[in-house]
């Protein structure tokens, strides 16, 4: 089992709409407010992998979903229709 997680690269602008949102100028900010490592809130905010410990405290104190911020954003409604029909079309459904 992997000890450490990454926020997927689709979410840095949420994540970055996050750090003002609640008040964080710079990302030297959240880490002195969080007492941790400059470098940790920078590889987070970069999608490289943190301790699962450290990115459940980045997310609890930026209000993220720790869940959904791993994964990709999900493609606008008419793309992913598009999408579904493009596919079907190629498997010959």
């Amino acid at each position: 089992m992997s000890r450490s997680v990454k926020i997927h690269p689709d979410n840095k602008p949420t994540v970055l709409s996050a750090l003002e949102r609640q008040g964080f100028l710079t990302q030297g900010d959240l880490a002195a407010h969080l007492g941790i490592a400059l470098s940790t809130v920078s590889n987070f905010v970069n999608s490289k992998a943190v301790s699962i410990s450290k990115f459940e405290e980045i997310c609890e104190t930026l209000e993220l979903d720790k869940r959904a911020i791993t994964q990709p954003v999900a493609p606008n409604a008419p793309y992913k229709q598009w999408w579904q029909f493009f596919q079907a079309v190629l498997v010959g459904t």
